[in-house]
C-alpha cells in the first residue's frame, strides 16, 4: 500500500518533481487537480468510465444470474451441452475476437457508444461462478415456494437472488 500512498502524495506535490518535500508548505496543493479538470478535460473521461462500469456491473449481474439459475435449477433439454458450449467460449482470448467485435458492433451501428464497450464485458465467468453459488441453494426452498403458489419470478427474485447476494456483490 506504501507505493498507492506514495502516488497520491506525489500529486498533491509541484509538477516538476517526482519526489515529497515534507517541508515545503504546498505539499497539498490541489492546482494539479484543478489544471487536470478545467484544462485537460478530464471529467468527461471519468464520466464515460463510470456509465460504463455502472451499466457493465448491471448486465453482468442480471445476465450472469439468470442464465446460471436456468441452468442449475430449471429442467431444460441439453443444458449440460448449452452450459458447456458456453464455459468453451473461456478458452477464447478476448484479442482473438476483437476484429470480429468491431464488424459486429458497426454492423449494428453501435459503434461510438457505451452498449458497445459493455457487449464484450458480458462473459462465461459470471454465469459460470454464478452457477456455483445457486448450486448451493437448497432445492428445498424453491419447492416450498411452488407449493406455496409462487410464480417463477417471485421465486428468482425474493428466494434465489437473496441467498446469493454475496455472489453478486462480488
Amino acid at each position: 500500500i506504501i507505493p498507492l500512498i506514495y502516488m497520491v502524495l506525489v500529486s498533491f506535490a509541484e509538477t516538476t518533481t517526482m519526489y515529497i518535500r515534507w517541508d515545503d508548505i504546498r505539499l497539498f496543493d490541489f492546482f494539479n487537480y484543478r489544471y487536470l479538470f478545467e484544462n485537460r478535460e478530464f471529467g468527461r473521461p471519468i464520466l464515460n468510465s463510470l456509465i460504463v462500469v455502472i451499466i457493465s456491473v448491471i448486465a453482468v449481474d442480471l445476465i450472469s444470474c439468470t442464465m446460471a439459475y436456468g441452468f442449475e435449477k430449471k429442467p431444460i433439454p441439453g443444458k449440460k451441452g448449452l452450459f458447456n458450449i458456453v464455459l468453451s467460449t473461456m478458452m477464447i482470448p478476448t484479442q482473438v475476437v476483437f476484429i470480429s467485435l468491431y464488424v459486429m458492433m458497426r454492423k449494428w451501428h453501435l459503434l461510438n457508444t457505451y452498449i458497445a464497450l459493455v457487449i464484450p464485458l458480458v462473459g462465461a465467468f459470471g454465469v459460470f461462478m454464478m452457477r456455483q453459488f445457486i448450486r448451493s441453494v437448497p432445492n428445498d426452498f424453491i419447492e416450498a415456494a411452488q407449493i406455496d403458489g409462487c410464480s417463477e419470478i417471485i421465486i428468482y427474485t425474493r428466494i434465489v437472488l437473496p441467498m446469493v447476494k454475496p455472489a453478486r456483490i462480488t
